[in-house]
């Protein structure tokens, strides 16, 4: 068992619960990933309020804002690409250069051209 329990990310915070699992390496069962809470109905209910009320507020930001933001969450996938793609392939089994690969075919979902669709309903630009 993992020493650290890793909790829910709810509401900008880490909630640890009282249950846990191990994750364990498919392809190295002596290898244990990590200790994980596991969420409760009333953790998912919080997460799902959580996101409802963060989705408002994104909608209304402008376009340039969540350009920058999913600019960001790219840049920082292509810098850890390897951290990441490594923990993938320990998580899931796979080798490493398909975990790597992976995390590399992520950050074209989120680098794009400043405006590439017109802006949602009920949202505003800059």
């Amino acid at each position: 068992m993992s020493a650290t329990v890793r909790g829910n990310f709810i509401d900008g915070q880490w909630i640890v619960g009282t249950e846990t699992f191990d994750s364990i390496n498919p392809s190295d069962t002596s290898d244990c990933v990590g200790n994980f809470s596991i969420a409760t109905i009333s953790d998912v209910e919080s997460a799902i309020s959580a996101a409802r009320g963060a989705f408002s507020e994104w909608s209304y930001s402008g376009l340039e804002h969540r350009k920058s933001i999913l600019d960001a969450i790219g840049a920082e996938l292509i810098a850890r690409s390897d951290e990441i793609g490594r923990l993938i392939s320990r998580e899931e089994g796979k080798t490493v250069p398909e975990g790597v690969g992976e995390v590399a075919r992520c950050p074209p979902w989120t680098l794009a051209p400043p405006y590439p669709n017109p802006p949602p309903p009920g949202g505003r630009e800059e």
